[in-house]
């Protein structure tokens, strides 16, 4: 990739983000932004939800900068109800002038918030003479009058507020003057959001905290779509709060009930009354919140203001922070969690790493002599009981009217969130399977499967995409138990040891493994409807390779009369019949789809034999299992998600213990109730539920 095709796509993502600031001046048209860029990406509206914010900045940054006025206006119409409507006023029309260097030479700039704060609007000369030019004003005074024959509780915003003012917002909302009943407006910065720097590395902007990670963490959720969500056990969830910088004490703050409201609401849903009591907190405890507000850059100009080990810097990766006194609420765990994310996140365009994948970290730790601030992470983990960890793109002058941030930070963050959203479910089966394989060195982790469509190599590869480490040795699938069965038990001597094969690649590269010929299989030749040429053939054993003594069965997804009518063939010569499973469905995309057994029942039903199954539940593969690995059964636990094959091959083996997962076939009305055949000794309901206990 050249230099001007990454630069290219690596600005793409802070343009975007600029273009968002530029129209995002309050928290009222934040959300409206961030509201239209959901719904183009399909997702559907269920109710807005109206803010205000205000709280501490760099003041003085505010001098001398050409101001407006942006926010909502409550809309009463004709026929009396009420109407919302954002208002966004472009042109300069306020300044906060500071008092000339000659009339006050102060070392230091000084001043009161409450008497010289104040924005100047105009003249007064000026406005008197535009009040008797214009008839518009005479209008407004003659609508508030007739006004006023009705009762206000409180006086028209004319009277509350200079009524040029209220004029440029009803024609900014497009509605009369006398129709605004109130109105939240702040002042903003008209100078706009732009990027900027020797090489368009630096965002230059006002809002940047905490529109910054707002914005990237809606982007990241809205690309993680191209993960199905069919497969994700996960509901994927942001939350963009107001009120942080004021303590959050809110209806819109992270200290209100919205955000567990939220989460309750989506605990009911497909859930009974008995199963909905623990919902919440079975959600909690199993949940990963991370609460992302912008975090410190090191200022060049005073690099002795950061610690000296942990100075983040813009444009080198989104900033974890940490904090003994727990002003953020990231610990150990937390930090291996998003590690992994940041590790399978797509590769951002400007990484230099050689490798395929991942997006670069900082740390940031405050000096024991500064302050570190805080955000809303440590008051939502102690209100939910949630893991949480605190993260957030470096900045310079944070709360000032004018802020800093890089341009590549903004694709690193998106594609941080993006890997959050889609790999969340998948790193925690990883971390699940981690805990357990950190058992003390005298307990083994076996990954057994009954999928004889997949070679143990397809499987390690499998494995090795999500994370998850394990050796080949450590894989055994129905296939590989059938080609050591044939191999190891059978030993049929030559030449009357070739397999036919009903199945597909997975079972072929296992007998491979084991040296055993066979015949069949991925054939291509055989996919094809059977002709009467076909019918004399077999039955004149013309078509029939006479040293077949096998027949082997696994899944096969191009099964056909001609592949059936071979195999029942070989079986009424004398061959012997197995199969490496014989389970009747296979859940795929969260329903059933035909299993193994689909392809054995026709063959069963003809030939009037039963194959000899390799797979669980059958004690064939547990015998095997126990002779490679040298296990001690009492001291042996099945996990598994199948209460006819994965459990019960653990009952019958004698296992010490037995656990199902209910994310697969088996659900919880199979287990619970009296009369069940096949019961575990515990259940969870998925294997991730492992790491957070």
């Amino acid at each position: 990739m050249n230099k001007t095709i990454r630069k290219m796509a690596s600005t793409k993502y802070a343009e975007d983000f600029v273009n968002f600031l530029n129209a995002s001046p309050t928290p009222f048209h934040a959300v409206h932004s961030a509201k239209n860029l959901l719904e183009k990406a399909g997702f559907e509206h269920i109710k807005a939800i109206g803010v205000e914010t205000y709280g501490g900045g760099l003041w003085h940054t505010w001098f001398d900068r050409d101001l407006s006025i942006a926010g909502r206006a409550m809309i009463r119409t004709k026929a009396g109800d009420f109407q919302q409507k954002l208002v966004h006023i472009k042109k300069p029309i306020l300044r906060i002038p500071t008092l000339a260097v000659h009339l006050d030479r102060q070392e230091n700039f000084a001043f009161n918030n409450e008497t010289q704060l104040f924005p100047i609007a105009g003249l007064a000369a000026a406005e008197l003479n535009r009040r008797s030019e214009d008839r518009d004003y005479e209008k407004l005074e003659k609508e508030q009058s007739d006004s006023n024959q009705s009762f206000d509780p409180l006086s028209v915003p004319s009277e509350r507020h200079h009524p040029y003012l209220v004029e440029l917002i009803a024609k900014e909302a497009n509605v009369s003057a006398s129709e605004i009943d109130d109105f939240e407006m702040v002042l903003y910065d008209t100078q706009e959001a732009c990027i900027g720097g020797l090489n368009d590395e630096f965002i230059f902007s006002a809002r940047l905290d905490n529109l910054g990670m707002s914005y990237c963490s809606t982007i990241g959720l809205i690309e993680s779509l191209e993960t199905s969500l069919d497969d994700d056990s996960t509901v994927r969830l942001i939350a963009l709060f107001d009120h942080e910088e004021i303590g959050s004490t809110s209806a819109q703050g992270a200290g209100s009930t919205l955000l567990p409201a939220i989460i309750k609401r989506l605990c009911a849903l497909g859930t009974s009354a008995e199963d909905n009591a623990s919902a919440y907190e079975e959600t909690l405890s199993k949940s990963f919140l991370v609460s992302a507000d912008m975090s410190h850059s090191v200022h060049p100009n005073y690099p002795a203001k950061h610690e000296s080990e942990h100075r983040s810097e813009m444009n080198k990766g989104t900033v974890i922070k940490i904090n003994a006194n727990v002003r953020y609420a990231t610990n150990s765990p937390g930090i291996a969690l998003i590690q992994e994310m940041a590790r399978r996140a797509k590769k951002s365009s400007t990484s230099p790493s050689k490798a395929e994948t991942g997006v670069p970290l900082q740390l940031f730790v405050g000096r024991n002599d500064t302050s570190c601030g805080s955000t809303i992470g440590p008051m939502l983990s102690a209100a939910l009981g949630a893991r949480t960890l605190d993260l957030g793109n470096p900045q310079l002058s944070m709360h000032s009217i004018r802020e800093t941030g890089g341009v590549h930070d903004i694709e690193h963050s998106i594609r941080l969130f993006e890997s959050f959203f889609s790999h969340f479910g998948q790193a925690c089966y990883g971390l699940a399977l981690s805990h357990l394989k950190a058992l003390p060195k005298r307990k083994r982790l076996v990954f057994v499967s009954n999928n004889s469509t997949k070679s143990r190599q397809e499987y390690k590869k499998k494995f090795d995409s999500m994370n998850i480490n394990c050796n080949v040795e450590e894989i055994f699938g129905s296939s590989y138990s059938a080609a050591i069965y044939i191999s190891r038990k059978l030993r049929l001597s030559p030449p009357k040891n070739k397999v036919y094969v009903l199945g597909v690649g997975g079972v072929e590269t296992e007998l491979d493994s084991e040296s055993i010929p066979h015949i069949g299989g991925t054939d291509e030749s055989l996919r094809r409807e059977m002709t009467g040429d076909d019918y004399e053939k077999i039955a004149s054993g013309e078509m029939l390779d006479p040293d077949v003594g096998i027949v082997l069965t696994g899944l096969d997804f191009h099964v056909n009369y001609l592949k059936i009518a071979l195999g029942m063939a070989y079986i009424r010569r004398g061959a012997i019949f197995l199969a490496t499973n014989i389970d009747t469905t296979l859940p795929s995309n969260k329903t059933l789809f035909p299993g193994a057994g689909a392809t054995s029942a026709p063959l069963i039903a003809a030939s009037g034999k039963e194959p000899l199954a390799l797979g669980k539940p059958s004690q064939a593969m547990m015998d095997a299992i126990e002779g490679k690995f040298k296990l001690d059964r009492k001291r042996t636990c099945m996990v598994g998600d199948r209460l006819n094959t994965d459990i019960q091959f653990g009952i019958e083996g004698g296992l010490g213990g037995t656990l199902l997962v209910l994310t697969g076939v088996s659900t919880k009305e199979d287990l619970l109730g009296g009369g069940k055949e096949v019961v575990p000794m515990a259940y969870v309901d998925k294997l991730a539920d492992l790491a957070s206990k």
